[in-house]
């Protein structure tokens, strides 16, 4: 079960983006949880994105390469909503995504800026 935010009056799509979304990060916080990268680290998911496994805490090839395409398919379908619902409405959407997994996971709530 993933945590879907609600839908945008704006646009039907927010509910099918929203589900996408929600589905590819929580296979992201898998398969980082089977590398031990800490999900806290954006840099270290960006340096997964290039190839680097030496982000991984322990060594799982298959898990890599599973992570490496979620994060792949994330921006591509986070690009594909930005193009469709505007960039501000679409960031805020992979903002409630992650708030819902932080909350699923006990993680801290992320302060603002």
């Amino acid at each position: 079960m993933t945590d879907v935010p609600g839908e945008s009056p704006r646009d039907p799509r927010y509910a099918i983006w929203a589900k996408e979304l929600a589905d590819i990060d929580l296979e992201i916080v898998r398969e980082a949880l089977l590398c031990d990268i800490p999900l806290t680290d954006r840099s270290l998911f960006l340096r997964a994105l290039e190839n680097d496994a030496t982000v991984c805490g322990k060594q799982n090839p298959q898990a890599f390469q599973r992570l490496r395409a979620a994060l792949a398919m994330h921006l591509k379908v986070r690009s594909k909503a930005i193009e469709g619902m505007g960039r501000e409405e679409a960031l805020a959407l992979v903002e409630d995504i992650l708030a819902g997994l932080r909350r699923r996971l006990g993680m801290p709530e992320k302060k603002a800026p």
